[in-house]
């Protein structure tokens, strides 16, 4: 039966090094906290979880090779693949699994947010999982890129990754392997080139607008099938589409994060989005532009930490922020917002992947990123440094 998440199969002509075109910087050190789509690509190609998510949702091993439930399907039991190692590089059995697992606070707090109340070990490759209520499927929460504790075997080749600081279009001009870009000119030059496919990958980010103080009368007018599809035609300047269903306007936590109600600036009428977020600022200018906000709004873009304090507080008017499009923690993944904050889900975007004829067997998992499909290196080196 063939495999609808592969790709391509591998050519019989394949390099021993195939070259990859990231969008954007990455740093391997950050792992297993991808912090942005470049790293999310990079550390699921390095980086194992303990199963894993193929693109159609089913759960394939990883680091565990089997399991088992138990009778009240509360607790399950997972069987390592031996000789693994962990992120220090240093051997991974179930004990050193279990003491990673649950000796940082912030990945405690995201498994219980998950259904996952503990991890222990019952021998070196026998490792436990006792959930905070019975479930009859697997756990899909262990699939969760945070939890990537292992790292991937020791292949045959060697998979060259570089920071696609440059054009896309370039990429393919240089001879990479495979690009990953969600660029429309960069997706419509490779169609021009009989020698690259170009293939979808899923949805992966969806943009909202998020109000700390709900205004019905914003809402009425952004919150439209219209206004969304005049995003995507008009304003957005990647692949995308009007988003048709989201969580993220309807979306409730057992355990909110911590935020009180919103204290806006007096008088301000900001749209806030991220530093480097094209699509967001370019939704957020839109919204600006049109006065929906009033007629002196104004658009200002804000680093990380700055933007995640200005949030937290509901200090501006509205924020437009892009979200995992699908989450396996959507209460971890949420940034921390005003209590009664109103989210209005616009557009989603996602990448392609153009492949040259020599590019390694790729599949593709649940959340869009790529993962090898045939043995090849775990070793790293960026273009620079070949």
């Amino acid at each position: 039966m063939s495999d609808q998440c592969m790709l391509l199969p591998a050519p019989a002509d394949r390099l021993d090094t195939a070259t990859v075109a990231l969008p954007g910087p990455y740093d391997v050190a950050a792992a297993p906290a991808a912090r942005s789509d470049a790293e999310r690509f990079t550390f699921r190609l390095l980086f194992d979880t303990l199963i894993r998510l193929d693109c159609q949702g089913r759960a394939r091993p990883a680091l565990a090779e089997s399991w088992t439930r138990s009778a009240d399907g509360r607790t399950w039991t997972f069987r390592l693949r031996p000789g693994r190692t962990g992120l220090d590089r240093k051997p991974l059995d179930a004990y050193a699994l279990a003491d990673w697992w649950m000796a940082d606070s912030a990945r405690v707090v995201r498994s219980h947010l998950g259904g996952v109340a503990l991890m222990s070990a019952a021998g070196p490759q026998t490792l436990l999982v006792r959930l905070i209520t019975p479930t009859d499927s697997v756990p899909l929460v262990l699939a969760d890129p945070a939890f990537a504790a292992g790292r991937a075997p020791p292949r045959h080749s060697v998979l060259a990754l570089s920071q696609m600081l440059f054009d896309p279009r370039d990429a393919i001009a240089l001879g990479a392997d495979v690009i990953l870009t969600d660029d429309r000119d960069a997706i419509a030059a490779a169609a021009r080139a009989d020698s690259f496919a170009s293939l979808p990958l899923p949805w992966s980010r969806t943009v909202a607008l998020v109000l700390p103080v709900p205004d019905s009368s914003v809402v009425g007018r952004i919150d439209t099938p219209g206004f969304r599809e005049a995003l995507v035609r008009d304003v957005v300047h990647v692949e995308a589409k009007s988003v048709e269903r989201s969580g993220w306007g309807r979306l409730t936590c057992s355990a909110e994060p911590g935020a009180g109600a919103a204290q806006p600036r007096a008088g301000a009428s900001r749209v806030v989005y991220a530093l480097g977020d094209r699509t967001a600022g370019d939704i957020a200018a839109r919204i600006a532009a049109l006065g929906l906000l009033g007629a002196r709004g104004s658009v200002v873009p804000l680093a990380p930490q700055e933007l995640a304090a200005s949030l937290r507080g509901g200090r501006e008017r509205a924020y437009v922020l892009s979200l995992p499009a699908v989450s396996l923690v959507p209460c971890a993944d949420r940034p921390i917002w005003p209590a009664g904050a109103r989210v209005v889900p616009l557009v989603d975007t996602r990448y392609q992947v153009i492949l040259s004829p020599r590019a390694p067997a790729l599949t593709v998992d649940w959340d869009g990123a790529l993962r090898l499909a045939e043995p090849a290196a775990d070793s790293v080196q960026t273009l620079r440094e070949r």
